[in-house]
């Protein structure tokens, strides 16, 4: 392992093993991991541990349109091509798909407004479900080399159980956690805002 790849990796863990709450956690991962594996844009999203539909989305798209997000995110479920529910550890699209990126329908739809020259996908998941999935963009230079995806992926098993047991906090006693009356929101498929509960608001 070369010096850059260790000190990625002791990062890595020190923030597993740290105090912080699910969203800084996974910033402090993603900081932790860019020296070793450089990216340009992120998407980091929890998911139900047996449905796989993702949840409390962390994003960092520098340069996308973001009035293009929901088409975005169609073709992200709409892809097979390197979907989280079917792989394994961490995989380079342009690896799976043997150069052909355009055969994913996330790597079309994101190259309408970028240059994507690929994306690296990490999935979190071990025998109880799958917690997540990290998207990892390169808008220039050179593909995720297959060292960088084995050094990814033999970092998954500290990440998923950090962030399970984030996941895990937020079971913890009412008296532990703010009071949260139900909450409501409703979107149309653009996903603009057609109705919320007073709580949404909040």
């Amino acid at each position: 392992m070369t010096g850059r790849y260790r000190a990625a990796r002791d990062q890595v863990v020190a923030c597993c093993a740290g105090p912080l709450d699910d969203r800084a956690f996974r910033a402090g991962v993603l900081e932790a991991i860019r020296p070793a594996v450089p990216f340009d844009a992120y998407v980091w999203v929890l998911t139900d541990p047996v449905s796989a539909v993702g949840v409390s989305p962390l994003a960092y798209l520098p340069s996308y349109d973001m009035r293009q997000l929901p088409k975005l995110i169609r073709a992200k479920y709409a892809t097979s091509v390197n979907r989280w529910t079917g792989i394994q550890g961490c995989k380079s699209l342009a690896a799976v798909t043997n150069g052909r990126l355009d055969e994913s329908r996330l790597w079309q739809v994101g190259t309408e407004t970028l240059r994507v020259v690929d994306i690296a996908s990490m999935v979190l998941r071990d025998s109880h479900g799958c917690w997540g999935f990290a998207d990892l963009w390169r808008y220039d230079g050179s593909t995720f080399t297959a060292a960088e995806c084995d050094f990814l992926t033999e970092l998954l098993a500290t990440i998923t159980a950090a962030q399970r047991a984030r996941v895990a906090r937020t079971f913890e006693s009412a008296a532990q956690q703010p009071s949260v009356a139900p909450a409501l929101a409703l979107f149309d498929d653009d996903l603009h805002t057609v109705g919320v509960t007073p709580s949404a608001e909040h």
